[in-house]
């Protein structure tokens, strides 16, 4: 990976962010108020952070445009509709496990025939318009049907994260599961079921970004008694190098892929930006082990040790540097 490669690419993520940031002040917030006001309810605002600022943002930018670079194929305006809308429903359709005390099969009804659910409440009717419109606009209809089946599975497995006996393998098989079906989910609306070779590249991605999530999400899932390999984590040190090890398999499985290498460049280091900083994360928190010893029991930490800030400028340069660092792997 030379520096040129490297800077073409970062230049281009930065361009394609801020083309969407301007897409969702356009089409998105709109959109959000006519639901709002279509349903008669309101969005909390945490809500509609995640949909404005991350999954609205990230879904379409990194993970739709990226499968298209992928295959030498344009990112037309539907395309970045289409991924937005996948963006807006992904984190509204977590909050039905999450905020409602939904009977599971009801939840299963409003996943797989939202058209003929029932929606008495705001956040049920709002999944319920998305949710069909997906379903309409999917490649594959029988495909997308079938990976929402394994996303309502693998949410109701991450119930098992909430009791304190769960294993490490059972917390790794989870994180990696849950990881990669919302790369599969995405992938799926787009192009229909994925080959083998691409969902099991889709898990290593998949479960690697889960794993940053877990980290980044290591004060929440504290306070919420959900146990993940993060916060169960007795030595960061070793944590880094397991992190590294399945950096190495996905690049490798990238690489190994039958496509250009120069979308395959793109698309390890925009795979890459999304994990970064996880090293930032992990070299902090080994500090934290450095002064306090191993086996710290992390849900007794304060959230100012746990909370880490992506927006300052030192760790920006860090995650800059570490994606770099990344990128020479082989």
């Amino acid at each position: 990976m030379n520096l040129y490669t490297f800077l073409k690419t970062a230049i281009s993520l930065h361009k394609e962010l801020e083309f969407q940031k301007k897409y969702i002040a356009k089409n998105i917030k709109p959109y959000l108020e006519y639901l709002e006001e279509k349903y008669n309810g309101t969005l909390t605002p945490y809500q509609k952070f995640k949909i404005l600022t991350n999954y609205g943002l990230y879904v379409p930018s990194i993970m739709c445009v990226s499968y298209k670079k992928l295959f030498s194929q344009p990112f037309t305006l539907e395309d970045r509709k289409l991924a937005t809308m996948l963006g807006v429903f992904t984190p509204l359709y977590d909050d039905l496990f999450d905020e409602l005390n939904l009977d599971p099969k009801q939840i299963q009804k409003l996943t797989i025939d939202p058209a003929s659910f029932e929606a008495d409440i705001f956040m049920t009717k709002i999944v319920k318009e998305i949710g069909s419109d997906l379903i309409d606009t999917a490649a594959n209809k029988a495909s997308y049907l079938n990976i929402l089946e394994e996303v309502l599975k693998i949410q109701v497995d991450t119930l098992e994260q909430f009791n304190p006996s769960t294993s490490q393998s059972e917390l790794q098989r989870i994180t990696w599961e849950k990881g990669m079906i919302s790369y599969v989910y995405y992938f799926t609306h787009f192009f229909g079921t994925p080959n083998d070779n691409i969902r099991e590249l889709l898990f290593d991605i998949g479960g690697l970004h889960q794993l940053s999530n877990d980290i980044f999400d290591m004060y929440k899932d504290c306070q919420e008694k959900s146990y993940t390999l993060a916060n169960t984590c007795k030595d960061f040190t070793l944590f880094k190098a397991f992190f590294l090890e399945k950096v190495t398999v996905m690049k490798q499985k990238i690489i190994a892929l039958p496509y250009r290498e120069k979308e395959k460049r793109y698309f390890s280091l925009i795979m890459l930006s999304l994990i970064g900083s996880t090293i930032v994360a992990i070299d902090y928190l080994i500090q934290i082990e450095n002064k306090k010893g191993k086996n710290i029991d992390w849900f007794k930490e304060a959230r100012e040790v746990l909370v880490i800030d992506m927006d300052k400028p030192i760790n920006r340069l860090k995650l800059v540097y570490n994606v770099w660092k990344l990128a020479k792997i082989s």
